[in-house]
């Protein structure tokens, strides 16, 4: 098996025991954006694979869904970088590296 196999691999495991683990945190955040505001509560933001293939990532709604303004809850998940944490799913499934989920919160891509 190759190195970049290997590492996909204890990336889709490690994703998976972090989604197990925590799932309470994960319900807890989703129910505070449906209690704020209608509207779904995970949606797809397009980015890149590290082979520069299109992907959805999975992320939790920070904005209203009538507008692009970030509501309180939305604020704070993107200020903690939480909102980010559906998109362990993508790395589940192969589509992106752990690395690449959560690239944004790394202190160099921070504003």
């Amino acid at each position: 098996m190759s190195h970049k196999r290997l590492a996909a691999h204890i990336d889709s495991l490690v994703a998976a025991v972090l989604l197990v683990a925590l799932l309470p945190v994960l319900a807890v955040l989703a129910m505070a954006i449906v209690c704020e505001s209608p509207g779904a509560v995970v949606v797809r933001r397009r980015a890149r694979s590290e082979s520069g293939q299109p992907v959805d990532l999975l992320t939790f709604r920070t904005t209203a869904a009538s507008s692009a303004r970030f509501t309180r809850v939305g604020r704070f998940l993107y200020d903690t970088c939480l909102d980010v944490l559906p998109s362990l799913w993508n790395v589940v499934v192969g589509e992106v590296r752990l690395v690449h989920a959560v690239r944004r919160c790394s202190p160099k891509t921070q504003a």
